[in-house]
């Protein structure tokens, strides 16, 4: 049986990548800025986009299930009906 020290996930792969000037500078001052090695820095980034894409989806998602199945007039009466008690505002 093989084990491996580490998980797969933890292999760091090596990459080159081709920048405008200018993109790369202003990255550079944000990433000095933060104290941040390169490969810290672009991590980051990778793993913020990623995680925007994926909230994209998801909301995607779930407006395309509320299109198929959309709340009824009662769900939406009880849904203020809520909104004005929580909010303490019972029209009285």
């Amino acid at each position: 049986m093989s084990t491996s020290v580490n998980p797969p996930a933890l292999h760091a792969r090596r990459i080159t990548v081709s920048l405008p000037a200018d993109l790369f500078e202003r990255g550079e001052r944000e990433r000095r800025n933060r104290h941040e090695r390169r490969s810290e820095f672009v991590a980051r980034l990778y793993r913020r986009y990623l995680q925007e894409v994926e909230e994209q989806d998801r909301v995607a998602r779930y407006a395309a299930g509320y299109g198929k199945v959309p709340e009824t007039a009662e769900e939406r009466w009880l849904v203020d009906q809520s909104l004005t008690e929580l909010a303490g505002d019972t029209g009285e």
